[in-house]
């Protein structure tokens, strides 16, 4: 995960170099948990906090990688 925004930017846009934590401020790039419909997800967010990676398992064998839960929904709905 600590590479995933740097591999990844020439198709999601700038390094993530930074995160807004609540509580703690601006802190190193750091992916946090959350759901998007029923699927458990990991998200990156900027010191903005805009969604600007987001990656999730849609059953046993393909993990999808998006810029936002949106677009993972989106991409889950047309793989079914």
């Amino acid at each position: 995960e600590r590479e995933l925004s740097a591999e990844l930017f020439p198709l999601f846009g700038p390094v993530v170099t930074s995160t807004y934590v609540v509580g703690a401020g601006t802190t190193g790039p750091q992916f946090v948990d959350e759901l998007a419909a029923n699927h458990d997800v990991r998200v990156l967010k900027d010191e903005m906090e805009n969604e600007r990676l987001v990656y999730g398992f849609i059953d046993q064998s393909t993990v999808i990688i998006a810029p936002d839960k949106e677009t993972f929904l989106l991409i889950t709905e047309r793989l079914r």
